[in-house]
């Protein structure tokens, strides 16, 4: 929630998710939790339409630094480094998987 997201995303002892990125974070809200119980894992949706893009121009100049600098050059070029699926991809990747679990449930 909006009171500890900071906190949340701040935590540093992960590669991914990206330290500070409140935007991935926020992503996710309401995922596999509400209050009313209309939202758990089983019935997971995926995240919500997370908008990738790089804040630097200089963003393909700097790929050497996408592993190197995790909390500067990879947050700030989250696309050109490919840190998360486009909207596109990452539903296309979520039916499949959700196809897949289906199948092994029968």
């Amino acid at each position: 929630n909006k009171r500890n997201i900071e906190d949340v995303a701040g935590d540093s002892t992960s590669l991914w998710p990206t330290e500070g990125d409140l935007d991935w974070f926020w992503s996710q809200k309401g995922r596999v939790w509400r209050r009313d119980g209309s939202r758990s894992l089983k019935d997971d949706a995926g995240r919500e339409d997370l908008q990738i893009g790089d804040e630097r121009d200089d963003c393909e100049s700097l790929m050497d630094l996408c592993i190197k600098d995790p909390t500067g050059v990879r947050l700030q070029c989250s696309k050109t480094c490919e840190v998360y699926l486009t909207d596109e991809a990452y539903k296309s990747v979520l039916e499949e998987f959700k196809m897949i679990d289906a199948k092994s449930i029968r």
